[in-house]
C-alpha cells in the first residue's frame, strides 16, 4: 500500500489490522503478525515477527529459512516500512508462496522505490480510483474517529 503524507495509508491498514485479528476472526482473513515502524530496525523487526509467529530467527536469512520450512497460511503486516533495507527483508519473504505481506510505504520513499516494478501488488491511495475524498472527510470528522485520534495521542 503505497500514497503520500496524510493519503489514507495509516488509517486504511489500521482498519484492516483490528478487522484481522479479532477474536473469531476466521482463519482465511486472519492477520497473524504485525510489526509497526518496520522501517526504523531490521533486527528489530525481524525479531518481532518471530517473536509474533512462533519461530526463533536471529536476522533476515534466518527469518527466511524458518518461514519457508513452516508452511502455515500467514498473514504479516509492515507499517511504516520506508527505508530500503526493509524491502529487502520483504523481497526476500514475498518469495514463499504461503505467506501473505501486506506493506505501507510512502510513495518515493527508498523502500518504495525497491518494491515498485518487483511484480508485488500496490494499492496507490494516490490514484483517485481509490479516493472518495467526500467521505474520507466525514470518517475523518465523525465522532468515532476522533476519539479514536484522542487515544491514540494519550
Amino acid at each position: 500500500m503505497s500514497g503520500s503524507e496524510s493519503s489514507g495509508k495509516s488509517g486504511l491498514l489500521a482498519w484492516l489490522v483490528h478487522h484481522g485479528s479479532r477474536r473469531g476472526t476466521p482463519a482465511e482473513r486472519a492477520v497473524h503478525a504485525v510489526t509497526p515502524g518496520a522501517g526504523r530496525s531490521l533486527r528489530g523487526t525481524v525479531w518481532s515477527l518471530a517473536e509474533q509467529l512462533g519461530v526463533v530467527a536471529r536476522d533476515p536469512g534466518e527469518l527466511v529459512a524458518v518461514l519457508g520450512r513452516d508452511q502455515r497460511r500467514t498473514v504479516i503486516v509492515l507499517p511504516d516500512l520506508h527505508e530500503g533495507e526493509g524491502a529487502q527483508l520483504v523481497l526476500a519473504l514475498a518469495r514463499l508462496e504461503h505467506l501473505r505481506l501486506i506493506v505501507e510505504s510512502r510513495s518515493g520513499s527508498p523502500a518504495h522505490q525497491r518494491l515498485a516494478g518487483s511484480g508485488c501488488a500496490e494499492l496507490d491511495l494516490d490514484l483517485e480510483q481509490w479516493r472518495d475524498q467526500r467521505r474520507f472527510e466525514q470518517w475523518q470528522a465523525s465522532p468515532s474517529q476522533k476519539r479514536r485520534q484522542y487515544r491514540a495521542r494519550a
